[in-house]
């Protein structure tokens, strides 16, 4: 894989590790992966992209995205991991303290 340019590499990491996605997108990829689907050369290979093709449509249809609750992308889970470590570190809560 290459790029053209730094803004296009972070476009695609970002859209890669970020979960939600809109309609447009959703749908897109439930018409690939019906295709993907419908042209798989064997057994094992389609039922992969069924099997991605109904947790897709599944998600769409769940209350959860319904109401816009998305799940958290990498970044932001990276972020939380940061600034929970950040606490302890703070706090100086580390476990080597705990037995002096």
């Amino acid at each position: 894989m290459s790029f053209n340019t730094v803004n296009e590499a972070k476009e695609y990491v970002v859209s890669v590790t970020n979960r939600a996605k809109s309609i447009e997108e959703i749908d897109s990829a439930l018409a690939y992966y019906q295709e993907m689907a419908d042209n798989a050369y064997n057994e094992e290979s389609r039922s992969l992209w069924l099997n991605e093709l109904n947790k897709l449509a599944q998600w769409k249809q769940s209350d959860d995205f319904k109401s816009g609750n998305y799940p958290l992308g990498i970044d932001e889970l990276i972020l939380e991991l940061v600034e929970w470590r950040s606490a302890i570190y703070a706090f100086d809560l580390s476990p080597k303290k705990w037995t002096q």
